[in-house]
């Protein structure tokens, strides 16, 4: 395992009947892909998870009378919060513009925003997470869309019921839904204050770091036939966060640019957003004779000013100053 080290409800709730041969319901929640992204160890699920989906409906904002279309199941997590999901929605971007979501970047085509993409509530408990059709690679939504399929899930599912769910057909061509689950891996650990802001520490979360899912061997220079050296530092422009990827222990790691992503992710929102530093827990297993086994050993470290580097741990002081 690694560890990343970062320095009122406007519209009632309306069940109604699901009719899976609407016209206005062309998919259903099994179109969709369900995420593992919290998932304590990284892509299971647990085994007594719930594999039907309780469909319902809720009203829309505004005079239109629409409905979103929304689906619970406790695959996406069993226990939420509501107040920790609706810190997730107010952390949630705005924005009415349309924008195109990708998961690639297809060749001479704009792309606003590329998935994954996930909101954070400040205890990281709740994730909110768009995902495009089966088979999609693009939709088109604006940022405000996505934030009400939330909040719709969160009324339809969350509430009633404190388990996770989707809600989809929404944006300019339905081809985008919108997960709100629970994370089951383990919040970050916050200390002392820092300068660096949300939206320097973002900019090395969403630029700065791959999402591959890619399996690699993270590593010390000697451990072995490695494909990703240690230690690796991350600096936000003009320096105001900085993040340090190293390990306490010698060795080969595996783990995976995305797990290495979600958890900057992680402490973005549990730890920064709230003016401190901190540790996150990454999924990565430790190469050994007898196998891989769960580990420990990798950190990141950030900063925002040179004072306070003689604070940090001798490896990734080093690396710094080097």
């Amino acid at each position: 395992m690694l560890l990343f080290i970062l320095s009122s409800l406007a519209s009632p709730l309306l069940l109604l009947p699901y009719n899976a041969n609407a016209a206005t319901l062309p998919v259903g929640p099994d179109d969709f892909p369900v995420s593992d992204q919290g998932a304590p160890h990284g892509g299971h699920t647990s085994p007594q998870t719930n594999l039907e989906w309780e469909q319902v409906k809720v009203p829309s904002p505004g005079p239109t009378n629409s409905l979103y279309q929304v689906a619970c199941n406790s695959r996406l997590g069993a226990g939420l919060e509501v107040r920790s999901c609706f810190d997730a929605l107010h952390a949630a971007p705005r924005g009415d513009q349309q924008e195109v979501w990708a998961n690639s970047v297809p060749p001479g085509v704009h792309v606003d925003v590329i998935l994954p993409e996930v909101t954070l509530s400040n205890d990281t408990r709740c994730i909110i997470q768009p995902v495009l059709l089966k088979g999609q690679n693009i939709g088109h939504a604006s940022a405000f869309n996505v934030s009400e399929a939330a909040r719709a899930v969160i009324i339809g599912c969350v509430i009633p019921r404190r388990i996770g769910g989707i809600a989809w057909g929404i944006g300019g061509d339905g081809r985008l839904g919108v997960q709100v689950q629970l994370n089951e891996k383990e919040h970050p650990k916050c200390d002392a204050p820092i300068q660096a802001t949300p939206r320097a520490c973002g900019y090395i979360v969403h630029r700065e770091i791959s999402r591959s899912t890619k399996l690699e061997l993270f590593g010390r220079p000697g451990s072995g036939l490695i494909d990703v050296a240690l230690p690796i530092t991350k600096r936000s422009p003009a320096g105001l966060c900085q993040m340090v990827l190293d390990t306490v222990g010698t060795g080969m790691y595996h783990t995976s640019w995305r797990s290495v992503w979600f958890a900057a992710e992680m402490l973005a929102a549990g730890c920064v957003r709230a003016g401190k530093g901190g540790e996150a827990t990454i999924v990565a297993y430790k190469r050994t004779v007898r196998g891989d086994i769960f580990t420990k050993d990798v950190k990141l470290t950030v900063m925002d000013e040179p004072a306070q580097l003689p604070a940090l741990p001798g490896k990734a002081l080093a690396a710094l100053t080097a």
